[in-house]
């Protein structure tokens, strides 16, 4: 019943920031195993394991669930009061937040970096294009230039020497 709750948050996009899962369920998995299934439907959910018993150290339970989880589950011992239940929310949904916050903020900073690039991108293409356009123009100066005064000169070694450099140009 706890998978499909959780599954149907994260398909509704509404996922839980964390639960409590006693140890021993009385069914056919134990509440380690139901946190290990849990973490494959949303690894973003933070587990507090409570137990009576201390059949399962914090070890054998990290072991269980792997390295990579190791920061994804809190345990306590029964008996325990309100203010340590009410204190182990609070700081597992703090903890969700700032990783919620985290990501956010990886997100926005990739954003940035990809526009960033994008902008070098641009600026370098613009660089290159006022460059050559810078060229192109020098280049037309000189045609220009040497057509006027081939245009207007009736001296034939004038008009084939701008003739001669136009053609270079």
């Amino acid at each position: 019943e706890a998978l499909k709750h959780i599954r149907d948050s994260v398909t509704q996009d509404r996922p839980f920031a964390m639960g409590f899962f006693d140890v021993m369920l009385g069914a056919d998995i134990d509440g380690i195993e139901l946190v290990k299934q849990v973490f494959e439907i949303d690894p973003r959910l933070f587990a507090v394991f409570v137990t009576a018993y201390h059949d399962r150290s914090v070890d054998t339970i990290g072991n269980f669930l792997g390295e990579e989880s190791r920061e994804k589950w809190d345990y306590i011992n029964k008996p325990f009061t309100e203010g340590e239940i009410l204190q182990k929310a609070r700081n597992a949904t703090s903890l969700w937040d700032l990783n919620r916050l985290k990501e956010w903020q990886a997100e926005r900073l990739s954003e940035a970096h990809q526009l960033l690039l994008n902008s070098e991108k641009h600026n370098a293409a613009a660089a290159i294009g006022r460059s050559v356009a810078h060229e192109f123009g020098n280049l037309l100066t000189h045609i220009v230039g040497h057509a006027e005064i081939a245009k207007g000169s009736d001296n034939i070694n004038d008009i084939k020497n701008s003739l001669e450099i136009i053609l270079k140009a």
